[in-house]
């Protein structure tokens, strides 16, 4: 009788550990994607709120603007005279970056200081009317490395979003 030879179970753990701690070795050598892909989805995050804040100022006929600060940025619509932070609305609420990120702008080509912190910051910078028009800006969504998402708006409300190699 021929006897049927097949791997133990010992040598299948072995296997995987290894397969593991090979795997594991790789990571650490190539580098945490991590911090660029959280970039990434902040940016597209921004990205998604400015078009939906955009759709709602054209079709309810208000007026909304950005409040960015280097920690954040929020949603604020215009009350009578006075800008009113959106509360309640959870697609368009204010939103805090991760950890070792912040946020830069530029308006008209020309960089804006931001405040610190979005607590310290006061009216919005960034506009979007219920007309269709938008402020023409540029926000950056930087980390150490200073390779930054961008989402931008032109003067007619098109909003796009650029990725660091193509970034300006």
């Amino acid at each position: 009788m021929s006897r049927q030879r097949a791997f133990t179970l010992l040598e299948l753990v072995v296997v995987l550990a290894l397969i593991g701690v090979i795997l594991s070795f790789a990571r650490l050598s190539l580098g945490d994607g991590g911090a660029a892909a959280r970039h990434e989805q902040d940016a597209r995050t921004l990205l998604a709120a400015l078009r939906l804040a955009h759709d709602e100022a054209v079709l309810d006929g208000r007026e909304f603007g950005l409040r960015l600060a280097g920690d954040g940025y929020d949603f604020m619509q215009l009350a009578g005279k006075t800008w009113q932070p959106l509360a309640g609305r959870q697609p368009l609420r204010a939103r805090r970056m991760s950890a070792g990120q912040h946020l830069s702008l530029r308006v008209d080509g020309y960089p804006v200081p931001l405040a610190e912190n979005l607590a310290a910051s006061g009216r919005p910078q960034v506009f979007l009317l219920s007309s269709g028009e938008a402020t023409p800006f540029c926000v950056a969504v930087e980390g150490r490395e200073r390779r930054a998402w961008q989402v931008c708006a032109d003067a007619g409300g098109d909003l796009t979003l650029a990725a660091p190699e193509t970034a300006s």
